[in-house]
């Protein structure tokens, strides 16, 4: 029987076979990882949004309070003085050029912080995001 003589040819595309098997499989395992670690990462970002979002929900609960009570308080001042001004014989006396004043300061105010918190408690975002 007569053997085959051993080329370097058919040794050499083997072992590069092998060595080209071997490299797809280390980068399949690689790309497993990284796709497997983007997850991880993704998973992590969307908790932060997450916490964010009702971090952000607490804060505007605790301040829309606030003004309301802010605006309670600041209406019911302006009230009094009202009052107090109105009752005749009253040791507080104002000019109805200051009466004028105050109510429309008032009103300015309050409808100007209620936008100004407003806006910024609840603002206009992109639908795209």
């Amino acid at each position: 029987m007569t053997q085959i003589p051993d080329s370097g040819f058919i040794t050499a595309a083997a072992e590069e076979s092998a060595a080209s098997r071997e490299a797809d499989s280390k980068t399949a395992k690689g790309k497993a990882y990284y796709d497997q670690r983007r997850r991880e990462l993704d998973l992590g970002h969307r908790e932060l949004d997450h916490d964010d979002h009702s971090r952000e929900v607490k804060d505007r609960e605790k301040y829309t309070d606030r003004l309301f009570w802010l605006m309670v308080v600041w209406m019911s001042v302006v009230l009094a003085i009202l009052v107090v001004t109105g009752v005749q014989d009253s040791f507080f006396v104002l000019s109805d050029t200051v009466l004028v004043a105050l109510i429309g300061g008032t009103t300015a105010n309050v409808i100007g912080l209620f936008v100004i918190v407003a806006r910024h408690l609840f603002p206009h975002r992109n639908k795209t995001q």
